[in-house]
């Protein structure tokens, strides 16, 4: 059984986990950044670019039965351009790896929250590693699988740590985010108090010109009356 130390890291992550992947990346400039950084460029610097780039463009050309071992195609260059459509860098955007997969040619979609960012660079491994386990220990040289299937042993274990840090870095943005909201809010019912205040003493003051303007009105016709009277 765990101890109280682990039960209590656990719990922690659990709450971190709730908070940070259900949150909004459509239109968060901050978080997009934050997926560029922490992940995006961590898969693919310069010493694992050898890997990666298996997974940069679509990789199935002359595959006609990708199809029936993944459902849903992707690849590096399509997490980054929904990452763009998310930055609003980019719109209208064809999906490449769909296509070339001959699954559909439908237009990329932003990513909604943090969740979906991760389940599809997850996909990118997980896509290769349904493809490619058959042939895992081939003996013909022209197959690629097993270098890509090392490639997925190294990148994997990558990803994971890079989304680590990624919902970390996002579990204090969220909270900044909400303390923000919390005081723009709270600004904004201040103001609004403030304004009240200003319209109910403009009220008030209006109220009293028209009273004054009222009595010297009738003050006036008043006199006029008497004088024609006389």
């Amino acid at each position: 059984p765990e101890g109280p130390r682990a039960a209590r890291r656990r719990e922690l992550r659990v709450r971190r986990d709730r908070i940070v992947w259900p949150s909004r990346l459509h239109r968060n400039e901050a978080a997009v950044s934050q997926c560029n950084k922490l992940v995006m460029k961590k898969l693919t610097t310069q010493g694992l670019r050898k890997h990666t780039n298996h997974f940069v463009p679509p990789t199935w050309r002359g595959t006609p039965d990708y199809s029936q071992f993944v459902s849903k195609p992707t690849c590096i260059q399509n997490v980054d351009r929904r990452l763009g459509i998310n930055a609003r860098k980019l719109k209208d955007v064809d999906d490449a790896a769909a296509r070339d997969a001959g699954i559909s040619d439908a237009k990329l979609e932003p990513f909604e929250d943090l969740r979906e960012f991760a389940d599809e660079c997850r996909r990118l491994f997980t896509n290769a590693t349904a493809y490619n386990e058959r042939y895992r220990h081939t003996k013909n040289p022209t197959n690629p699988a097993p270098v890509i299937l090392a490639a997925v042993d190294v990148l994997s274990p990558v990803l994971e740590e890079a989304l680590f840090h990624l919902s970390i870095e996002a579990y204090e943005r969220v909270g900044r985010e909400k303390v923000l909201a919390r005081w723009d809010s709270r600004k904004f019912a201040d103001e609004n108090e403030e304004a009240q205040g200003r319209r109910v003493i403009r009220q008030g003051m209006e109220a009293i010109a028209k009273k004054k303007f009222e009595a010297s009105n009738l003050k006036t016709m008043t006199a006029s009356r008497a004088q024609r009277e006389r």
